[in-house]
């Protein structure tokens, strides 16, 4: 764990968290969901994040949140040699499995909504964040014309969440390669896109852009 190392640290990302909530029993959580959101940011970006004191806790929002997702279904069992057991006290029972999909649901959203934020918050302060900014990883997560969930919920006709927005992003790809590049050609592509990374669109180039995703939303 490098990025949530204290107790009260998942408090202060989770509100709803018991105050004597313990790393302990997170840890296996914490560690997946540190090495899902790394995969997208890069190994080399997190020194840079971790020295900036509002990117630290958005990033901490993440991992909490995701690593709640995964605690949810198992953390309550018990694993023994006498098979799998659910715990419960005098005081207290299992939530409902309702309770828990919607808690699990809810989760996985704050999570990955505090990621959208921290990209925001990262691409907003480029001199804060050099390698992020110089990073493959950026190059490889901003690979489309659209670059977080209310972009695509402008132009989909449906709600985007955050998390769905993830679940799609391959999709959103293969439609754009498989449709606009055949369509309208691969230079033209690469350069509205090269323009958006950059924030150095033009005014025929945000017009075209919008063109773009209006095809491209509802297909996706």
């Amino acid at each position: 764990m490098r990025i949530v190392t204290q107790n009260d640290q998942i408090k202060e990302a989770c509100s709803g968290v018991d105050i004597n909530f313990s790393l302990i029993g997170l840890q296996t959580f914490i560690d997946d969901a540190e090495f899902e959101i790394l995969q997208l940011i890069g190994e080399d970006s997190l020194p840079e994040l971790l020295t900036d004191e509002f990117g630290a806790r958005i990033l901490r929002k993440a991992v909490v949140n995701l690593s709640l997702d995964g605690y949810a279904s198992t953390g309550a069992v018990q694993i023994s040699n006498s098979g799998i057991h659910v715990m419960k006290s005098d005081k207290m029972l299992p939530a409902s499995d309702k309770k828990l999909i919607t808690f699990r649901r809810d989760a996985k959203e704050r999570g990955w909504k505090a990621f959208e934020q921290l990209l925001s918050y990262m691409e907003s302060h480029k001199p804060s964040f050099p390698v992020w900014h110089g990073s493959i990883e950026r190059l490889n997560y901003f690979d489309t014309l659209f670059r977080n969930s209310n972009e695509l919920a402008q132009f989909a006709g449906i709600t985007i969440t955050s998390h769905l927005y993830q679940v799609i992003r391959p999709q959103i790809r293969f439609v754009q390669e498989d449709i606009l590049v055949k369509n309208f050609g691969s230079e033209l592509i690469a350069h509205i896109q090269s323009n958006l990374l950059q924030s150095s669109l033009q005014a025929a180039d945000r017009n075209l852009l919008a063109i773009l995703r209006r095809i491209l939303g509802p297909l996706a």
